[in-house]
């Protein structure tokens, strides 16, 4: 049951991950499009780190 829940979890944040990246080339600046993908990365990075942290994937 443990590694069903992983499974989805894990689907669940790649789906998220890929659907919030279509909010980061909304804006006209290359400069800004970095910071928004940096950012990105960042959020992902921390949420995926505090998941593994509490053994949840």
């Amino acid at each position: 049951m443990k590694t069903f829940f992983s499974i989805i979890l894990s689907l669940l944040i790649g789906f998220l991950m890929v659907f919030s990246l279509i909010f980061c080339f909304d804006a006209p600046s290359l400069w800004t499009n970095i910071q928004l993908l940096i950012a990105w990365a960042v959020f992902w990075g921390f949420i995926i780190y505090i998941l593994k942290r509490m053994n949840r994937l």
